[in-house]
């Protein structure tokens, strides 16, 4: 039986060195020089064993500091309609949030037909930096009818989950979601507030959830980053 290739070996010598040194999420690493000359192999053959670990979520590397032990994925289920901040608590992680832009405006076209309303009609737009244990998981990026939740401006969309303030202020209770994923890559505002690189994989998640009277209550654009996080769902045979 042949032996795995060179790069594959040196990538699960990594991850178990990983895991015998109790190196623990946030943790660096050594600098791909020294991770060469301990481990005896050219540098072409290491990058290849570090992308492959890259993509596996095991290694996160930050643009001009370093490689890190990544932290946990996290874990999306596509068929529930669950907030951010609920999922990262289901999952034992701390979920954060910074608001980035938080305003008022006309709806266009596209806006007004996605919630049936007439154009120029306000509504709320949100965007949002999402976090888990501290790290930057996700860009969040939302749109609201002024009718249907006014004011929601004035609520602590920091602390309190978006879809808890909808139930518990305004008696909205939402039953179902239209979602769309497509994978994107990074563009300028993405690596600076995810820090991640241009060109990175992104996964971008349409979403379109409604009420229990059917009207559509939320419109949401988010752009996770893939190294650090993974969506599951379920499909049935017809």
């Amino acid at each position: 039986m042949s032996r795995p290739a060179r790069y594959l070996q040196v990538r699960d010598t990594i991850e178990r060195r990983i895991e015998d040194t109790g190196l623990q999420a946030g943790d660096r690493l050594p600098t791909e020089r020294e991770l060469a000359g301990e481990l005896g192999v050219a540098r072409p053959t290491l990058r290849r064993s570090m992308q492959l670990l890259e993509s596996a979520g095991v290694i996160e590397r930050r643009q001009g500091s370093g490689t890190y032990v990544a932290q946990p994925r996290v874990s999306m289920d596509m068929r529930v309609l669950m907030s951010f901040s609920r999922g990262m608590l289901s999952a034992g992680l701390r979920p954060g949030a910074r608001i980035l832009v938080s305003e008022h405006a006309p709806a266009d076209r596209d806006l007004a037909r996605l919630f049936e309303l007439r154009t120029g009609e306000s509504v709320y737009h949100l965007e949002r930096l999402r976090t888990a244990n501290g790290m930057p998981v996700a860009l969040e990026r939302s749109w609201f009818p002024d009718i249907v939740a006014p004011a929601l401006d004035h609520k602590d969309l920091e602390t309190r989950s978006i879809y808890a303030i909808l139930a518990e202020d305004y008696g909205i209770r939402l039953r179902r979601a239209e979602q769309e994923l497509e994978p994107v890559r990074a563009e300028a505002d993405a690596v600076r507030l995810l820090g991640c690189h241009i060109g990175e994989p992104l996964m971008l998640v349409r979403r379109r959830a409604f009420d229990e009277t059917g009207k559509p209550v939320e419109y949401a654009e988010d752009r996770f980053l893939a190294g650090r996080s993974r969506f599951h769902s379920e499909a049935f045979v017809p």
